[in-house]
């Protein structure tokens, strides 16, 4: 009798342990399993012209990262902390702490420290920056800093963007190889011209931003001229910007509601027909 509980104990182990090894080839079973566990699938080369070596470890919602020589600066998006990772290893201060939005919260929000790009020692930032705590005050920020003696100086703001939703903030920026560089913001669930809405507002939102092209204007829907200032409109929410470095185009990944995401080239005055 024992020795058939034990054989049915080891079919069941067995079995237990074949159908385990085969759902494991799901990549989000794994995501769900090291995210619960810490453990970590390794990633695999497939070049061998690359070469893949651990930095750091232990970093909790960073949004984007940008090199500076050998250093890099990367962003902590609920905190509001940019940190450096120098020689490999991360400086325990962080190099600035903005007040984001909901710092602390335990809640749902897409707002927070979101892009991060470098040019030569000019550094630009996307941020979700609470003004006012007690009324509410939140805008989306970019500023420009100069990276010198291994600190963020001459803080400048270029522009100032929506931010008062928990949804759809955008973040991502990108330089083409003339230098100008651009933002996406997201529609911020707001229902305006730029979302191909049939009425006369206009809210900064859903569109691919020139930075920082007129230093008189900070909110381009404020201007004489607003669509001077989109590059694109038409946008539900976006992650990723990117230029092709051959071409000098610009490509866009757009967000679906639940599916159907997207990657598109742009070019100037695109939209991309979110409403």
């Amino acid at each position: 009798m024992k020795k058939i509980i034990a054989i049915i104990i080891a079919g069941i182990l067995l079995s237990s342990l074949v159908f385990f090894l085969f759902i494991y080839n799901d990549p989000e079973f794994r995501y769900f399993i090291g995210t619960s566990t810490g453990l970590k699938d390794n990633p695999v080369l497939t070049d061998n012209n690359f070469i893949i070596e651990e930095v750091l470890v232990g970093i909790q919602s960073s949004t984007a990262l940008t090199f500076i020589g050998n250093d890099i600066l990367f962003l902590e998006k609920e905190t509001g902390k940019i940190r450096h990772i120098q020689n490999n290893l991360l400086v325990h201060d962080p190099v600035w702490d903005f007040d984001v939005k909901m710092e602390g919260c335990e809640c749902f929000t897409e707002s927070g420290l979101l892009g991060i790009i470098s040019i030569g020692s000019e550094i630009y930032v996307y941020v979700t920056e609470e003004l006012d705590s007690e009324n509410s005050v939140v805008e989306n920020r970019i500023y420009r800093f100069t990276w010198e003696n291994n600190k963020l100086q001459n803080q400048l703001l270029l522009n100032i963007l929506p931010g008062d939703g928990n949804m759809h903030h955008g973040g991502a920026m990108v330089a083409d190889s003339n230098k100008n560089v651009y933002a996406v913001i997201g529609d911020q669930t707001l229902e305006t011209q730029l979302q191909n809405f049939n009425n006369e507002l206009i809210s900064d939102a859903g569109i691919i931003l020139r930075v920082g092209i007129d230093d008189k204007v900070k909110s381009p829907s404020k201007s004489d001229s607003p669509n001077d200032h989109y590059y694109g409109v038409g946008i539900r929410n976006s992650f990723g910007l990117a230029i092709d470095p051959f071409t000098n185009n610009l490509w866009i990944t757009e967000n679906g509601t639940h599916e159907y995401d997207e990657i598109n080239l742009t070019f100037p005055k695109y939209n991309s027909g979110w409403a």
